[in-house]
């Protein structure tokens, strides 16, 4: 389920459009948009209500933890004056500006395109003569909804994508200028948002003989590893079965074991690599 959290109206009416979404006229709470593979809520403005409609849209139309999709869609200001209203861009790390914390999408080991470091911001922000470097990004919604999100779904199923609608001036762009800039890249964006849908991560690689992709996917979740993480361990497991090893009796004893905190996992993972990477190292003796 691809599931969309927009601030406003605006924002949202193309998408509605472009997934033939129609409205839940029984959501009171928040504007709910519902269709096929796809569910829509409008926030509002600010982080808070972002997060309040993230939470709304996750109780009212969340199928399965591991297949949802979550993307915050909208607009977002910056100070590059390089940049052109109307790009399109992707946030591989967001701060809020009120707490300091910072939140960091997964966007896989495979994805090599520029990201951008998204503020979100409890006001409309103003550039000044003096702007530092490096170019700032703004937002006022993203912090909430990946505080939101990150409670419901894993880091690589979380996305935050937005348009340039100003370089912060501190005039607002007029409505019929900001829809223009949608419209001009609702195909790419819908088809971006669909294939970020895509259940990726767990597909199965025919290079691994029968259940063995099925034990890494289950020993990841287990774990909570990230993409990165869980591409890291079906590389060692390959190389393993490449160096005609069989890992299987050395992931099913990791099996037993279980991480609570993250930092646990990421331990575990190390471990287990370095095991699978002796394994091919001094083949002759352990396979």
């Amino acid at each position: 389920m691809l599931l969309l959290v927009t601030a406003l109206p605006l924002e949202a009416k193309p998408l509605i459009r472009a997934f033939t979404l129609k409205q839940d006229l029984t959501s009171h709470p928040f504007p709910l948009y519902r269709g096929k593979d796809c569910c829509l809520v409008i926030s509002g403005t600010g982080k808070i209500r972002s997060a309040m409609a993230t939470t709304w849209l996750f109780s009212q139309c969340s199928t399965a933890h591991e297949a949802d999709c979550w993307i915050n869609f909208g607009f977002c200001g910056t100070s590059c004056q390089q940049v052109a209203t109307g790009a399109l861009v992707r946030a591989g790390k967001i701060v809020d500006r009120d707490t300091d914390r910072h939140y960091y999408p997964d966007l896989g080991p495979d994805f090599t395109e520029e990201t951008i470091t998204l503020s979100c911001c409890p006001r409309h922000v103003i550039r000044t003569p003096d702007q530092p470097d490096p170019p700032v990004w703004c937002d006022m919604e993203s912090a909430g909804f990946m505080e939101a999100a990150g409670r419901f779904s894993a880091a690589h199923r979380i996305h935050v994508l937005k348009i340039v609608s100003d370089h912060l001036e501190p005039q607002l762009s007029e409505r019929r200028f900001l829809m223009d800039l949608i419209e001009q890249k609702l195909a790419l964006l819908s088809n971006g948002m669909t294939g970020l849908a895509q259940p990726w991560v767990d597909q199965a690689d025919p290079t691994f003989p029968d259940g063995l992709q099925q034990t890494i996917s289950q020993l990841s979740r287990q774990n909570h590893f990230t993409v990165s993480m869980q591409q890291q361990l079906n590389k060692a497991v390959r190389r393993s079965v490449a160096f005609g090893c069989n890992p299987d009796p050395l992931l099913q004893q990791v099996m037993q074991r279980k991480a609570v905190a993250k930092q646990e996992g990421k331990r575990l993972l190390a471990g287990l690599l370095q095991e699978l990477y002796d394994q091919t190292t001094f083949s002759g003796h352990l396979c």
